[in-house]
């Protein structure tokens, strides 16, 4: 079967250093988006940049641009060519460039280039430090300052503060009547997230926000760290996840109009999985909710899942088969990361840091540890945390008194409904939330 850009979005994330830069640029070959200044030369190496992805020119790739070291490297390894390739044949040849917009973090600048190709629509986000490219992502297409409104609910924009210093995005939403709201703070998933959780056409923190509103009930979402900022080889999930949702319970705890005994915490697949985790290092959550979390190691669900999508048109050619063959090789290095050599090596964009620290993480056994009130939902249509996930969490939690499991038949990965067989097209459709999933969260939470 093809490879779809969703396949490639979910699975690739880069985890690399960032540096800031001094560089000076003349203000007539400059663009200013967001109070944040695009230079000529970041501006123009995007465009390219985007044109040699989609034509899937790899020689280009490699020589027609200046890297910093990490991002160097990664651009010559065959994992990251192949993904490249993978890529440009699902999207054919640029169509258009719509005008790029730009966030800072720590002296970096992220260009976000909006690209419309033959087939399908994405944002290119190249990260710059000074005019080199310390990192590339793919990111849901979206133009710049769009603007979404909820009806009845007071939008408030509240920049979340870092332990490496810097602000990242976020928004405290409220219902307009009242004064005293608990709230739930939303983790987003595996890799770079915005605050909305965006995925292809849908936008499942968005849509909490709205109707959780309408319910009497505040949330705080905020940008993942890594959607501006990239990882250094030493950072591990207590710097993707764990030190910011620790700010952002504080956070919420200064707020006049939370009820700072009802903050509640929602993981979203990763951010489900570290949920345990974070539980060890605050008394400070009145419950937790597990949307789609994984209860196995992620090499194992990545595997699965590289395995399901190259069998969902019924076959497996030659192509497919070698990148499952290279991702059973990577699986096992993974298995055997405590031996493996202090490199800068990537095993399914993840460095020998990140995954040392979750080598002897289990979530099952360490959720064992949570005494506050918990709810999990699972979607019977997700192949990326499956049932098999679900029935590890059901083993050792069905009985607790303190734990509510909750499935539902038809909802996928991002609990929209859907009745074909589940498929990366999923995201392209705008569905909305499961009635009865947020039904669950508002009677778990009221």
């Amino acid at each position: 079967m093809k490879r779809t850009g969703w396949l490639f979005l979910l699975i690739f994330t880069l985890i690399l250093s960032s540096c800031s830069s001094s560089n000076e640029e003349s203000a007539s070959d400059t663009t200013k988006t967001q109070d944040v200044t695009i230079t000529l030369t970041q501006k123009e190496t995007c465009e390219k940049l985007a044109n040699i992805i989609c034509d899937g020119d790899i020689q280009a790739l490699q020589n027609d641009f200046t890297y910093l070291d990490e991002m160097g490297k990664a651009v010559k390894e065959k994992n990251f060519q192949t993904q490249i390739m993978s890529f440009s044949k699902s999207c054919g040849s640029v169509v258009s460039l719509q005008t790029p917009y730009a966030q800072s973090y720590q002296g970096n600048v992220a260009v976000f280039q909006p690209v419309i190709t033959q087939k399908q629509k994405f944002n290119l986000q190249v990260t710059f430090a000074g005019d080199k490219i310390a990192g590339i992502f793919f990111r849901p297409y979206q133009l710049p300052e769009e603007t979404m409104k909820m009806d009845g609910i007071k939008q408030k924009e509240m920049d979340l503060k870092i332990a490496t210093g810097g602000n990242i995005k976020g928004y405290l939403c409220t219902p307009e009547k009242g004064d005293k709201f608990p709230v739930m703070i939303l983790l987003g998933g595996s890799g770079p997230s915005d605050h909305n959780e965006t995925i292809g056409n849908q936008k499942p923190f968005y849509e909490l926000a709205k109707e959780l509103g309408k319910q009497g009930i505040a949330t705080y979402r905020f940008d993942k760290r890594t959607l501006e900022n990239t990882f250094t080889q030493t950072d591990t999930i207590q710097q993707e996840y764990i030190e910011d949702a620790l700010s952002a319970i504080q956070l919420m705890q200064q707020q006049k109009q939370i009820d700072k005994q009802r903050i509640y915490v929602l993981g979203h697949s990763q951010g489900g999985y570290i949920l345990p985790r974070l539980n060890e290092q605050t008394k400070d959550v009145a419950g937790y909710i597990f949307m789609a979390a994984p209860s196995r190691p992620i090499e194992d669900s990545m595997v699965e899942q590289l395995t399901y999508l190259a069998k969902l048109d019924g076959k497996v050619d030659a192509e497919e088969q070698k990148q499952l063959d290279e991702a059973e090789t990577v699986r096992k290095q993974i298995k055997q990361i405590a031996s493996s050599k202090h490199d800068d090596t990537l095993y399914f964009g993840m460095t020998r840091a990140y995954l040392m620290d979750l080598a002897t993480y289990d979530p099952v056994k360490t959720a064992e540890k949570i005494q506050v009130p918990v709810l999990l939902c699972q979607g019977l249509r997700d192949y990326q945390v499956t049932k098999t996930d679900l029935k590890r969490w059901q083993q050792a939690f069905a009985e607790k008194a303190n734990w509510t499991i909750r499935t539902y038949a038809t909802a996928n990965h991002a609990m929209s409904k859907g009745s074909e067989q589940p498929s990366p097209k999923d995201y392209n459709q705008e569905a909305g939330l499961d009635v009865t999933f947020v039904k669950d969260i508002v009677q778990f939470i009221k």
